[in-house]
């Protein structure tokens, strides 16, 4: 994963001294965490088990509908959502990782097409999937953009989502500004059609931080998108799968589950 603010991630690694609100659209920065060949240390290059999970008690196993999957990093998710059935948008500010997404796509068999040509902010790297009914009937599709403006693209306002996936990012980029808790969880909020639901997975502060990602408490988590008007459905305590970063015993994490209210308005 990937996303504005992640440096407050990268500095519990990497022991850099500076504040999670320094550099916060900082494009570059976030970029050059996906120049090297290894992995950033948050990014497990694989399937989350929490979300396989969620989609398996939610009904939502074969998909059909649309995903969004925020800061989706080397896009495992992405396309996991889209071998599901959905029509599946994979989101990250840095462009080097959805070359690598790119790249996931079409190992995953959904067509050459998900390799395109470089697009600036909003439009990302997109792939309609050649094979996608031989992979799960869904679609791929990559957006090279800032979370925090994703309310404004046409086509994503226009047409809502019935999953928004959420892995590590709410918990980067809710200290990088005054009001920035309030303004992604309106944005969630305004990409959800009514019904739709918001899983979110985010540092879990019942266990004292360390070097891994920012933590929270359980309030932290809930209050801003129930301020948005979506209704919690299920909070647990998990843990983060491993990557090499986090080792034999990953970061304790919380496992939440949103879902849009009937008959409310977003304004921002």
């Amino acid at each position: 994963m990937s996303c504005p603010g992640c440096r407050g991630i990268c500095d519990r690694y990497f022991g850099d001294s500076a504040t999670e609100t320094e550099g916060f659209a900082d494009e570059e920065k976030w970029r050059n965490y996906w120049r090297g060949e290894a992995l950033p240390p948050w990014d497990a290059d694989g399937p989350c088990t929490q979300l396989q999970k969620v989609l398996a008690s939610h009904g939502a196993e074969r998909g059909g509908g649309r995903a969004i999957d925020l800061g989706c990093g080397s896009g495992a998710n992405t396309v996991l959502l889209a071998e599901r059935g959905f029509d599946a948008f994979g989101v990250d500010i840095a462009q080097e990782a959805l070359d690598r997404c790119a790249e996931r796509a079409v190992r995953a068999g959904f067509g050459s097409e998900a390799s395109a040509a470089r697009g600036g902010k909003g439009g990302g790297r997109s792939g309609k999937g050649g094979g996608a009914e031989e992979a799960g009937g869904g679609s791929v599709t990559w957006l090279c953009d800032d979370v925090f403006e994703l309310h404004t693209r046409g086509g994503l306002a226009e047409q809502p989502f019935s999953l928004v996936f959420d892995l590590q990012c709410f918990h980067a980029v809710r200290g990088v500004a005054p009001g920035a808790e309030a303004r992604f969880a309106a944005v969630v909020a305004a990409l959800l059609e009514e019904g739709g639901i918001y899983v979110v997975l985010a540092g879990n502060a019942d266990e004292p931080a360390g070097r891994g990602p920012p933590v929270m408490t359980k309030n932290e988590l809930v209050a801003p998108f129930e301020a948005a008007g979506l209704v919690l459905l299920q909070i647990e305590a998990s843990r983060f799968d491993r990557t090499a970063a986090y080792g034999e015993r990953p970061p304790l994490a919380w496992c939440a589950v949103f879902q849009q209210g009937r008959g409310r308005t977003t304004t921002f």
